[in-house]
């Protein structure tokens, strides 16, 4: 008597679908990996392709840093905006340009964005130093936790000019 063997479908579905997700699993990282390569490709030869423009501009310039400097200024100006201003003058300057008031990490953003010079290992720590001594002078007015604007009194001292929005006298953006 020849003995049957049942054959658990179920189970070999399962064992099916898993093989079958196993793969595709594994397709799907061989496939980001090649992009990943790709992408890594392109972004060495546009790193590259930079270096040597910016290579042959200091070459054109004769070797001077400065002039290559003031020829990045004016390709890139947004970049280079806060970079000869001292943090305080920059922060000054980013609250009289904003809508009401900001919080410390978006000045700091925007510092950082501007192209000032932000040597500190704790870069908000220090703005928000700069912003508490500017409040206790009264530049700056101290709306909430590290939520600060600019005091009525400041677009005069800065030499702004001034508008009136509401009630309250805010400087004009320039």
């Amino acid at each position: 008597m020849a003995q049957t063997r049942r054959v658990d479908l179920a189970g070999l579905e399962r064992t099916i679908e898993e093989e079958l997700s196993f793969r595709s699993v594994a397709l799907e990282r061989k496939h980001l990996a090649e992009e990943m390569a790709k992408r890594s490709d392109e972004l060495v030869a546009d790193t590259e392709s930079r270096l040597r423009a910016l290579i042959a501009l200091y070459r054109d310039v004769g070797g001077d840093r400065r002039r290559a400097e003031r020829w990045l200024q004016a390709l890139y100006p947004h970049r280079y905006r806060f970079a000869h201003m001292t943090l305080t003058d920059a922060i000054m300057q980013i609250l009289a340009e904003g809508e009401g008031p900001l919080h410390a990490k978006q000045i700091l953003v925007e510092l950082e964005q501007g192209g000032a010079a932000l040597w500190a290992r704790n870069p908000l720590a220090s703005v928000t130093s700069l912003l508490w001594r500017g409040c206790q002078k009264g530049t700056y007015t101290k709306l909430g936790k590290n939520l600060y604007q600019l005091a009525p009194a400041a677009p005069q001292q800065m030499g702004l000019p001034l508008r009136r929005r509401g009630g309250e006298v805010v400087a004009r953006r320039t």
